[in-house]
C-alpha cells in the first residue's frame, strides 16, 4: 500500500519529493497477501488498466500490474521522483509491469528519477513490452540529473519485443549524470535496440563502478548489446566503466540484415570512453548466419564498435581482458571488434584468452577476426590506436583472412608495443601472426618489441609470422618495424620490405630471449615512449617473464584471475575452503602454494602484501623467496612476532624489522612488508609496525616466491619448514606503496586501487 500511494501521489498529484527520504522496513511480495495490510482492499482504483476495480493484490499482478513510480511517457516527463530510496538490504519480489497500450512507457520499479538516490535494493519480477519506444529497467525506466543507484540487486525477467526500444537490467536508459555502482545483475534481459546487463542506453555522463551482469542479454530485433552497456549516444559525454564484469551470454539474434554491435562490455561506444579493471566471462555471439547486404558486424570480448569519430578526446581500456569465446560476425576481435574514423584510443595490459571464430560473411565486406582488433579503419586526420603491453592466446579463425593483433585498413595509425600472439590463425584465404592489411594501406602499422609464436593456418597457404597484406599488392602497411620476432617456420611477410627477425621455437622459448626483450624494452622506456608519439608521453613498457608455457609473457599474465581463484603455479597439500588456502590441513598432511617469479629483479623496491591467518604457533614463512638472497615475511612463535627480513650482500646477514610482540592465533592481519631503497617497512592491518634503514639492492633470488614455505627446507614433507596458516590473498609489487595507500587500501582485504608495477595478484577465497 505505501508503494502504490508513493507511486501515485508521483503520478497523479506531481510531487517529485526531492530531499526526502524513504526507508524500506521489510521484504515486500506482491503475491504474498502476508506482505499486505489488506490484499483484498479496493479504494486504490483501476491500476492494471483492465477497466475493472479488483482486489489490490489482483491489480498488481495481472493486466499491465504495478504503475511505476514516475509513470512517464515521451508524450508527458512531468512525472519523477527526485527523493533517496533505501531499501535497507530488503528484497521486493514478484514486481510484474506489463504494457502494451502506452508508446514511450517508462517502466521499472521506478519509472523516472530525476536527481535520485537508490540504494540498498533487491528487486524480483516480470517487466515486458510490446509497444514501440518503452525504457525497461528493474529499478529504472530513465534516469536523468545527478542521479546514484547503489548497491542494487535484480533478478528480473525483463522481455521488450519492439526493436526501438531501450533495455537494461538496472536502468534502460541514462541521461545528465548518472552513477551506477555496487550493483548486479542476474535477470534474463531481451530487448530491442540497445539492450544492456546493466544500462542498456547511456546519452550523458555515466559512471559503472564495481557491477556485474550475470543474466543473459539478448538482442532478438534491433541493434547493439553488451553485458554491460547496450550502447552510448553522439550526444553522449563519456562511459566510465570500473572494476566491474560481465558473466552472461551476451548474444544478437536480430531477424532483420541491420548493422549490429555486441560486446562482453558494451556494444556500441559513440563518445569518450575508460574501461579499468574490468572483463568479459561470457560467450558473445551473433547468432544469424546469412547476409546478402554489405554491412557490419562488430563483436568484442569488451566492446562491439568504438566510433567517437573526434581526434580531440581519448579512449581508454586498461588492465582489462576477455575469456569468453566469441562466435558470428565480420569484425571480431579478443578486446574491440571494430574502430572506426578518427577514433584515439590506448589498449594497456589487457589481454584476451577467448577462442574468435566466424563463418559470417555479410555481402563482400571483409570479415576480419584477431586477437585483440578485429577491424581498425580510420582517416588520416585521426584514428591513433595504441596496444601497450597486452597479448592474445585464443584461437581465431574465420572464412577470410585472420591476424593474431590486429587488421588495420586505409589511412589510419596503429601502435603496437611489447605485445605478443601465441594462439592458432586460421583464415581460408591468408592468417597473418600479428597484423593483416589490405592493399589501400600504407604506412599504417608501428610495431615495436612484439613476437608471434602462434602456429599459422590457411588454405590458401597465405601464412605470415609477422604480417600479411591480403592484396599482395607492394604497398607496406609496416612504418615501423623494430624488433619485432616469429618463429622462422614461416615468412616475416609477403612485403619484403618487413625487416623482422627469425627465430628457432626453441630458442624463443627460453630466458635469453626473455633478456632480449627486456633489453629491447629497458631502451624504449629509457628514451620515452612519447619519442614515439606524443599520445604515449608517461605510459612505460612492463617487464617480461617467462610464462609457464616457457615462452616470454609480459608481467601482467602474471596477475591472477580477477574472478576467483587463478594464478596458482603449483600446490602441495593445500586445500580451499570459504576463507581460502590452508597450507596445513593436519600434522601428517602439510603444504605450501608456488607463485613463481624466480630470478626477479626487484633492484630497490618491493612491496609484499599477504592477508593471512595463522592456524597454529608453528615457526614458518609467510611469502618469500630468500636463501641468502631475496626477501621474506615470516612468523615467529617464540617471538610471538611476525618480521620482513631482507639478506644484505653487504652484512652478508639478514636484516630484520619486527611487529610488536602479541600476534593472535586463528586471528587474520593484512601483512605487508615494503622496501624503497632507502627503508623497510612492515605493516599490519594498514599500520606501520616497524622501519629500519636500508641502502642496497635486494639481491636477486634464482627461487621462486613460496606462500607458507621456505624455499630452502630440507624436505616438502618436513612439518617444521612448513607455516600452518590460512591466505585468503597475495600480492607482490615491484614497487614500496605509500604508507597513505596501505593505510586507505589495506587495513583489511586488500583492495588495489592503483595497480601499477602489480606483478602478481592471487586471490584464493571461494
Amino acid at each position: 500500500e505505501d508503494l502504490v500511494e508513493l507511486a501515485q501521489n508521483v503520478n497523479e498529484e506531481g510531487k517529485h519529493y526531492e530531499g526526502e527520504y524513504f526507508v524500506l522496513t521489510k521484504d515486500l511480495d506482491f503475491t504474498n497477501e502476508e506482505d499486505y495490510e489488506n490484499a483484498q482492499r479496493t479504494n486504490y482504483g483501476d491500476i492494471n488498466g483492465n477497466r475493472l476495480i479488483e482486489p489490490l493484490i489482483t491489480e498488481l499482478t495481472t493486466g499491465t500490474g504495478f504503475k511505476p513510480i514516475g509513470y512517464a511517457t515521451s508524450a508527458d516527463v512531468s512525472k519523477y521522483f527526485s527523493g533517496t530510496f533505501d531499501g535497507k538490504n530488503y528484497t521486493i519480489s514478484n514486481l510484474y509491469e506489463s504494457n502494451t497500450l502506452v508508446e514511450g512507457i517508462r517502466l521499472g520499479l521506478f519509472g523516472y528519477i530525476d536527481n535520485a538516490t537508490i540504494k540498498n535494493l533487491g528487486i524480483t519480477g516480470e517487466i515486458k513490452t510490446e509497444i514501440n519506444r518503452g525504457f525497461l529497467g528493474s529499478i529504472a525506466g530513465i534516469a536523468t540529473g545527478t542521479t546514484t543507484i547503489d548497491s542494487c540487486i535484480s533478478n528480473t525477467t525483463i522481455t521488450n519485443s519492439i526493436g526501438s526500444n531501450e533495455t537494461g537490467g538496472i536502468v534502460a536508459s541514462t541521461r545528465n549524470d548518472t552513477k551506477i555502482i555496487n550493483c548486479t545483475n542476474n535477470g534474463t534481459v531481451s530487448g530491442g535496440n540497445n539492450t544492456g546487463g546493466i544500462v542498456g542506453y547511456n546519452g550523458g555522463n555515466l559512471t559503472i563502478d564495481n557491477c556485474v551482469n550475470k543474466g543473459t542479454i539478448t538482442n532478438n530485433i534491433g541493434a547493439n548489446a553488451g553485458g554491460l552497456l547496450g550502447r552510448d549516444d553522439a550526444t553522449a559525454i563519456s562511459t566510465t566503466i570500473n572494476d566491474s564484469h560481465n558473466e552472461g551470454k551476451v548474444v544478437s539474434n536480430t531477424a532483420d540484415e541491420k548493422e549490429t554491435h555486441t560486446g562482453g562490455l558494451a556494444g556500441i561506444i559513440y563518445k569518450e570512453l575508460e574501461v579499468k579493471n574490468c572483463y568479459n566471462l561470457g560467450e558473445i555471439r551473433n547468432d544469424r548466419t546469412t547476409y546478402t547486404k554489405n554491412i557490419n558486424l562488430a563483436i568484442g570480448g569488451l566492446i562491439g564498435l568504438l566510433y567517437p569519430n573526434d581526434a580531440t578526446i581519448t579512449s581508454m581500456i586498461v588492465n582489462s581482458y576477455n575469456k569468453g569465446n566469441i562466435y558470428g560476425a565480420t569484425k571480431s576481435g579478443g578486446i574491440i571488434g571494430y574502430i572506426i574514423s578518427k577514433s584515439v584510443a590506448i589498449i594497456n595490459n589487457c589481454y584476451n584468452t577467448g577462442n574468435i571464430s566466424t563463418t559470417v560473411k555479410a555481402g563482400t565486406n571483409m570479415t576480419t577476426p584477431s586477437g585483440i582488433i578485429g577491424y581498425n579503419s580510420g582517416s588520416s586526420s585521426g584514428n591513433l590506436i595504441y596496444v601497450l603491453n597486452s597479448y592474445n592466446t585464443g584461437n581465431v579463425t574465420g572464412p577470410m583472412v585472420s591476424s593474431g593483433i590486429a587488421y588495420e585498413a586505409y589511412a589510419g595509425k596503429l601502435y603496437v608495443l611489447n605485445s605478443y600472439n601465441t594462439g592458432t590463425i586460421n583464415g581460408s584465404t591468408g592468417a597473418g601472426g600479428l597484423f593483416v592489411t589490405g592493399g589501400e594501406t600504407t604506412n599504417a602499422i608501428y610495431s615495436y618489441n612484439n613476437y608471434n609464436i602462434g602456429s599459422l593456418k590457411s588454405s590458401a597457404s597465405k601464412i605470415y609470422g609477422v604480417y600479411l597484406n591480403r592484396s599482395n599488392t607492394t604497398a607496406n602497411a609496416m612504418k615501423a618495424n623494430v624488433n619485432t620476432y616469429y618463429a622462422n617456420s614461416v615468412s616475416a611477410s609477403n612485403i619484403s620490405a618487413v625487416k623482422s627477425t627469425a627465430m628457432t621455437l626453441a630458442n624463443m622459448k627460453n630466458k635469453t630471449f626473455v633478456t632480449t626483450l627486456n633489453t629491447n624494452r629497458d631502451s624504449l622506456n629509457k628514451t620515452g615512449l612519447s619519442s614515439i608519439h606524443s599520445n604515449l608521453k608517461g605510459y612505460t613498457l612492463r617487464k617480461w617473464v617467462l610464462g609457464p608455457n616457457e615462452y616470454p609473457i609480459v608481467a601482467n599474465e602474471e596477475i591472477a584471475d580477477l574472478s576467483g581463484k587463478g594464478g596458482i603455479a603449483e600446490s602441495f597439500g593445500v586445500k580451499h575452503d570459504f576463507e581460502g588456502i590452508t597450507t596445513s590441513i593436519d600434522e601428517s598432511q602439510v603444504g605450501h602454494i608456488d607463485l613463481g617469479l624466480a630470478n626477479q629483479n626487484f633492484g630497490t623496491a618491493l612491496t609484499y602484501v599477504v592477508r593471512v591467518r595463522i592456524n597454529e604457533a608453528i615457526y614458518g614463512t609467510i611469502i618469500g623467496n630468500h636463501e641468502a638472497s631475496g626477501a621474506t615475511i615470516l612468523y615467529s612463535p617464540g617471538l610471538n612476532k611476525i618480521y620482513f627480513s631482507m639478506y644484505s650482500q653487504e652484512l652478508g646477514d639478514y636484516i630484520k624489522v619486527y611487529t610488536p610482540e602479541g600476534i593472535e592465533i586463528g586471528k587474520w592481519y593484512t601483512v605487508i612488508g615494503t622496501y624503497d631503497g632507502s627503508n623497510r617497512k612492515i605493516y599490519l592491518n594498514g599500520e606501520l609496525m616497524g622501519s629500519e634503514p636500508a641502502s642496497e639492492a635486494i639481491k636477486q633470488s634464482s627461487a621462486t616466491i613460496l606462500l607458507g614455505a621456505n624455499p630452502g627446507g630440507s624436505s616438502k614433507n618436513i612439518d617444521g619448514d612448513y607455516l600452518h596458516a590460512t591466505f585468503s590473498e597475495a600480492l607482490i609489487f615491484d614497487r614500496a606503496l605509500t604508507a597513505e595507500e596501505i593505510k586507505t587500501n589495506y587495513n583489511a582485504i586488500p583492495n588495489p586501487v592503483d595497480k601499477s608495477n602489480l606483478l602478481a595478484w592471487y586471490k584464493f577465497y571461494e
